[in-house]
């Protein structure tokens, strides 16, 4: 479902969904359904014609949709890794929306909260120098590798965070940010 400017749901075939994301005419808001009363909801905005970021808000999911959720989001980004940035996990939703950005795509460091892990594409690590001083790097093995800094509060696995953190039921979210060739959808 496409979900329109007051929140009401569009229903549109996939295929047109898919075409609208693909024009990056402007920001879009989907949700995707996890059972009849439980709901994903994805928000895509662009911060450049070829670059688009996808927030998939988590809060209020139990462990298992939780885990089904973010089972969804690694398969899409495996899928998609030629064109993926990062992944980049805000458990809390405490870090705002233009350090996310400064941190995935121009490798700043954000001066107040810092995402629970980032994970970049492991080819790309040389691009995000000062973005890896003093954090923890793990190699996921499969193209992406894991950067977390010791000053956050929390404490995560090297892939996916863990489910039990006090803010579980909190404006969770992560997000995908890609680069996109133009013409591709």
């Amino acid at each position: 479902m496409l979900l329109n400017v007051v929140g009401e749901q569009v229903e549109l075939p996939v295929d047109r969904i898919l075409e609208l994301v693909g024009l990056s005419a402007g920001p879009l808001c989907m949700q995707f359904w996890l059972s009849a009363d439980t709901d994903v909801v994805c928000d895509v905005r662009y911060v450049a014609p070829d670059t688009q970021i996808l927030t998939f808000v988590l809060g209020g999911l139990t462990d298992n949709e939780r885990d089904q959720a973010t089972d969804a989001i690694q398969h899409l980004i495996q899928r998609e890794l030629h064109s993926t940035v990062a992944l980049l996990v805000d458990l809390g939703g405490e870090t705002a929306d233009e350090d996310d950005d400064a941190l995935v795509l121009y490798g700043r460091l954000p001066v107040g909260p810092r995402p629970n892990q980032v994970q970049f594409r492991t080819d790309r690590l040389s691009g995000v120098p000062a973005v890896l001083a003093g954090a923890e790097v793990t190699n996921l093995g499969n193209g992406l590798t894991a950067v977390r800094w010791s000053r956050l509060p929390r404490s995560e696995p090297a892939g996916w965070p863990r489910h039990d953190q006090p803010d579980a039921d909190g404006p969770s979210s992560a997000a995908s940010a890609t680069d996109r060739p133009e013409g591709e959808r």
